[in-house]
């Protein structure tokens, strides 16, 4: 831990939909906390930006995936990728979440310290080390490998 690691009461790793809405929800019910959202890719909407393929589109019912406070206003039920990630951007700002996003950071290791009860949360950002520390760590990521996909072996 140095004197340069940036403190916040949570820490979020992920800028999808999960991320997105565990910020909503921590500044909603707590909103004297301070959090940072941590996201490995240049832009919000975790899977929905990872997958831009045509054609890419939810499996599930759009009303399953939106939040209870941001309606989903487009007509379709199932919607097509480049929409959720839109949907997802468009929340983010309403409720000013962006401004909390840093975005190309690429979390290596996040250690927990029981002398203190944080977590050191060490990244690299645009190629520079960086850490964070937090009390609380949330985990809103995906579970694609971002650096090469999967390949299945088809004998």
């Amino acid at each position: 831990m140095t004197g340069s690691d940036e403190f916040f009461d949570v820490l979020i790793i992920g800028a999808g939909i999960s991320g997105i809405g565990a910020a909503y929800r921590l500044h909603q019910r707590n909103p004297e906390l301070t959090y940072a959202v941590l996201e490995r890719r240049s832009r919000i909407g975790g899977t929905w930006d990872l997958f831009r393929y045509p054609g890419i589109r939810s499996d599930s019912d759009i009303f399953t995936l939106s939040f209870p406070y941001q309606p989903w206003t487009r007509p379709e039920n199932i919607a097509d990728g480049d929409h959720i990630r839109e949907y997802l951007t468009t929340a983010a700002r309403t409720y000013g979440i962006d401004r909390h996003i840093d975005f190309n950071t690429h979390v290596q290791s996040a250690d927990w310290d029981s002398a203190t009860d944080t977590w050191t949360v060490q990244t690299v950002q645009d190629g520079v080390v960086k850490s964070y520390r937090g009390r609380f760590l949330f985990c809103g990521t995906g579970y694609y490998n971002y650096d090469q996909g999967y390949t299945p072996d088809f004998p």
